[in-house]
């Protein structure tokens, strides 16, 4: 087996070193010096892959929602039914929170800095924007295959990311321990008997 760049190496080892950090102290409390420690690296090394702090923020941001995109990318391309693949798409998405417990907060503390932070807003939004086109665009193949009534699919795909995240953010306010599979079974099963046809 290849041997990993060790650039790539260096470059996750500051990221999770971050990460550790972030769910510790906040995003706003964590100075660069704090991930130099944790890392392990010396200041010359985590600067010479990571220019600030908001540029690990980003890194981190892109990490966090690489592998949900290209899941997602998959069930658009299915050619289960619709609702198949929304399921599956719901059972993914409590999959990773169930194995991302500490990256809860700073995922919400990602959002709260949204509102404060336009290059932050901007990546929400750009993977936001992907989120709800791909939605949209499995909920009307299923209009089409018949497997859904006829819905607005820009309307059914808003309500369906929003009961997902609201989920999430139950989570962090209640994480109550292997709950969150079986609430997001059931919200997927409640709007998808309401959209069926």
């Amino acid at each position: 087996m290849p041997r990993p760049d060790v650039s790539e190496e260096r470059r996750a080892q500051i990221l999770d070193a971050a990460l550790r950090v972030f769910a510790r102290q906040g995003l706003y409390e964590t100075r660069m010096d704090d991930i130099v420690a944790e890392s392990g690296l010396s200041k010359g090394a985590l600067y010479w892959y990571f220019k600030s702090k908001d540029a690990i923020i980003t890194a981190i941001l892109e990490q966090l929602f690489a592998g949900s995109m290209g899941g997602l990318d998959a069930l658009v391309e299915s050619t289960e039914p619709a609702d198949v693949c929304l399921t599956a798409l719901a059972s993914g998405i409590a999959e990773d929170i169930a194995t991302t417990t500490q990256l809860r907060p700073v995922l919400f503390e990602f959002y709260a800095i949204a509102g404060r932070d336009e290059g932050v807003r901007q990546f929400l939004k750009g993977y936001y924007d992907q989120f709800m086109t791909a939605v949209e665009s499995i909920v009307r193949r299923g209009v089409a295959e018949g497997t859904f009534r006829p819905v607005d699919s820009a309307t059914a795909a808003a309500v369906i990311v929003a009961t997902f995240e609201g989920l999430l953010l139950l989570q962090i306010i209640d994480p109550t321990p292997g709950e969150i599979g079986q609430r997001f079974a059931a919200a997927a099963a409640l709007l998808f008997a309401g959209m069926r046809a």
